[in-house]
């Protein structure tokens, strides 16, 4: 039982990490229950491996990621590289793997993550990378070894992670990055550099997503939060006058947070393609809770559900939200940047990462970066007893 809910609670809890509709508070009762699951599959020592290796056999992400997590708890060498041969067989398998590591104790993982790094295997060296990267305890050692690895793929790890750790004394490997012939590189180079402080990093990102659709949504959170603010609204002026980019500017305007947008957003309410994403911005500056404060409204019979990014977003409901706003709008001043009601500051972005859903969330960090001497950009996905950790120091 412990394997098979185990598997089943990790998919769940990182589908939940990238909701807009679950908070910290939720993660935490998420993790609770996985946690108790892979103790009890550690605790049980062989019985355990058994059942976790009965599930390995369907290849699916939970079972791995449950696997990885006793194997590399366990530290049993042999347990360890079936993992790892098991992950390389299937590249949506690194996610899991990536996820299991993040989740143990990094003291534990020291020996295992120093025979990755010195591995002759790229795939071997970028997964000790993502496991140190993701802990926020990163040498710059490994840090500049990978940033001159051939592997673009590792190589666009490292970049990334400049951002993540805040890593200025870089920040010249990342800026001559900007020309890596490998999109990836070069979305991840322009990223970090936008990250700490240079705006030009931002134009480079979005442009650089063209030929990455996965990361379009990020590439306009970095450019709306981290661009220079002109250009930023320049950019959500153009988008907005044409028709087919008009779900870009939607979510743009979120991102820029200048309440001088927030009409326009109500003017999308009634659209059954754009309302939950105009909603979700509307959201992302205001800080109104549709849900909670009965903004919303069932789903009109035109509705379609093929946004995979829409779904559990609330249907707002635009003559509520219009009487809200009359009343509210009041406290904002346009022109101004604004997160989840309050304008974007050190205090408001600790508090959205305490209080706030996901998406929101993960702006928060983005801001809280931008705005402070964070020394590094907080793991909004970290296990939510580590993160609570955080928070309160």
């Amino acid at each position: 039982m412990h394997a098979s809910e185990a598997a089943f609670l990790w998919k769940q809890r990182d589908r939940a990490a990238h909701a807009p509709h679950f908070a910290l508070r939720h993660l935490s009762k998420l993790d609770a229950r996985l946690l108790a699951h892979l103790e009890g599959l550690t605790v049980a020592g062989e019985a355990g491996w058994s059942a976790v290796q009965a599930g390995l056999g369907e290849a699916d992400a939970g079972a791995l990621f449950a696997g990885a997590y006793v194997a590399f708890s366990t530290q049993r060498t042999q347990l360890m590289m079936q993992m790892l041969r098991i992950a390389a067989s299937e590249p949506s398998f690194d996610r899991p793997l990536q996820a299991a590591l993040a989740w143990l104790d990094l003291e534990r993982l020291r020996p295992a993550l120093n025979r990755l790094a010195a591995s002759d295997i790229s795939d071997c060296r970028r997964l000790a990378l993502a496991t140190c990267t993701a802990h926020r305890s990163l040498a710059r050692s490994l840090l500049s070894q990978c940033l001159r690895d051939d592997d673009p793929a590792l190589r666009a790890r490292a970049l990334r992670a400049i951002g993540e750790m805040r890593q200025h004394e870089a920040l010249p490997a990342a800026r001559e990055a900007l020309s890596d012939p490998v999109p990836l590189c070069q979305f991840w180079a322009a990223w970090s550099v936008a990250l700490l402080g240079d705006t030009t990093g931002a134009s480079v990102a979005l442009a650089a997503s063209e030929a990455l659709p996965d990361l379009r949504v990020v590439a306009i959170e970095v450019a709306m939060r981290c661009g220079d603010p002109s250009w930023a609204r320049d950019m959500v002026r153009s988008w907005a006058s044409d028709p087919s980019r008009r779900r870009t500017a939607l979510r743009a305007a979120g991102a820029l947070g200048d309440s001088a947008s927030v009409p326009w957003l109500i003017e999308h309410f009634d659209d059954p393609v754009h309302a939950r994403i105009a909603g979700e911005s509307f959201s992302m500056i205001t800080g109104a809770d549709l849900k909670f404060l009965d903004l919303n409204r069932d789903a009109p019979s035109s509705a379609t559900d093929d946004v995979p990014e829409d779904e559990n977003l609330p249907w707002p409901d635009a003559a509520a939200i219009r009487e809200w706003w009359s009343k509210t709008s009041p406290r904002f001043t346009k022109g101004l940047r604004y997160l989840t009601g309050q304008q974007v500051s050190r205090a408001g972005a600790i508090r959205t990462l305490r209080d706030g859903f996901q998406r929101q969330r993960r702006a928060a960090a983005m801001e809280l970066a931008r705005a402070s001497d964070a020394s590094v950009l907080f793991p909004v996905d970290a296990r939510a007893d580590w993160q609570r950790g955080r928070l309160a120091s």
